[in-house]
């Protein structure tokens, strides 16, 4: 029998709130019966939580386990209350003394083995959650949750070839959305090694990514960063030209690379036939406009700026960026009235919001564009 330390005096009404409802199902159902049919403390227990006597409801469940060792429910709801309340060593005794009882169902094999993972996943012992896990995977290898869990916890752990074939496991490679989706996801741990300074590592898995989608957007930024960090300027320049020629809508996310880039080389100058070139094959990319209004700024050529800026603004006439810029020129050339008119209603649609991605899987917002939700690991959940 497991000898239990006193619990605690106070468990927040959401921790419970799911044992409450269980109770309310359970009593009702034994309604009617002898006191000899069912657990009498176990019973009470329930009453006493129901009620919101939290310390009396679990003495009467320690009772319960005590009197009837049978009860593996008590047990494990007792464990995962011990859990959240942060008890997590007496938590795990309990869980770990169900499975040594012999003749366990599998159902509640199943469901001791959840509250084992979770008991390890709390106290930060992720090799033990994975393994835990895994076995749960193996008794419902259907489950995608359980899989979505285990890829979280292989991120968490740097185990990032079983994260990849885990995310294969979890999306359809035979239509193009579901290759599209592991080459995001593959290109985006090769952004986290890039970070991490494991050059070498993260260039393996983007490219691996471009295999899988040629045209993959994250790839081709990550490695483009990727080969400037080891000064191959001509080559990063590539792979951010294919972004903006391939995937118009994510050229603001390169474009100031690719200045950037060709600035080092001495050659700035190329960027404005560049970006002429592209509004020549692609016309209405605000971003671009805005860019290569830019360059005719630091050109001295202020009537091709002002235009590229107004041409931005026909497009999204909230666009901050090309506002701005053109608050700037207008205020430099002395059209003081014209510069305020378009600086206050900047600050009014800064005003009504902040600009924010939503993940439109989850609903988390993120103020800089990312390609996995950090939420619930979605990948490219946020539109552009």
């Amino acid at each position: 029998m497991i000898a239990f330390d006193v619990l605690w005096l106070y468990i927040g009404a959401g921790i419970v709130l799911g044992v409450l409802i269980w109770a309310l199902i359970y009593i009702a159902s034994n309604r009617g019966k002898s006191p000899d049919s069912t657990n009498q403390a176990y019973i009470d227990g329930l009453r006493r939580l129901l009620d919101g006597d939290i310390a009396g409801g679990a003495g009467k469940l320690r009772q319960a386990v005590s009197e009837d060792t049978d009860n593996t429910d008590a047990y494990v709801r007792l464990g995962d209350l011990l859990r959240k309340s942060g008890n997590t060593t007496t938590a795990l005794r309990v869980h770990n003394s169900l499975l040594q009882r012999r003749n366990l169902s599998r159902d509640v094999k199943t469901r001791v083995k959840r509250s084992l993972y979770e008991d390890f996943k709390k106290r930060g012992e992720l090799s033990r959650a994975t393994d835990v896990l895994q076995e749960l995977i193996s008794f419902d290898p259907r489950n995608t949750s359980l899989r979505r869990e285990l890829l979280i916890l292989y991120e968490k752990r740097g185990m990032w070839q079983q994260a990849v074939d885990t995310m294969k496991r979890l999306v359809d490679r035979r239509n193009e959305e579901g290759r599209q989706e592991i080459a995001t996801y593959q290109a985006n741990i090769g952004m986290t090694l890039l970070k991490n300074g494991k050059g070498e590592e993260a260039f393996r898995h983007l490219k691996s990514a471009l295999k899988i989608d040629k045209d993959c957007v994250p790839a081709l930024i990550y490695l483009g960063d990727a080969s400037y960090s080891r000064r191959d300027v001509d080559e990063a320049i590539s792979y951010w030209k294919r972004v903006v020629e391939t995937s118009p809508r994510y050229a603001f996310l390169t474009l100031n690379r690719i200045e950037k880039a060709l600035f080092d080389q001495g050659k700035f100058g190329e960027t404005k036939e560049l970006y002429e070139d592209f509004l020549a094959r692609n016309k209405g990319n605000v971003s671009v406009h805005d860019a290569l209004a830019r360059i005719y700024m630091k050109m001295g050529k202020t009537g091709n700026a002002i235009a590229e800026y107004k041409k931005a603004l026909e497009i999204d006439p909230y666009y901050p960026s090309a506002k701005m810029g053109l608050a700037r020129i207008l205020a430099a050339t002395g059209h003081h009235e014209d510069a305020l008119n378009e600086l206050m209603t900047e600050v009014k649609e800064l005003n009504k919001e902040v600009k924010q991605y939503r993940c439109t899987c989850c609903g988390h917002k993120l103020k800089e564009f990312q390609w996995v939700c950090p939420a619930c690991g979605e990948t490219e959940p946020f539109p552009v």
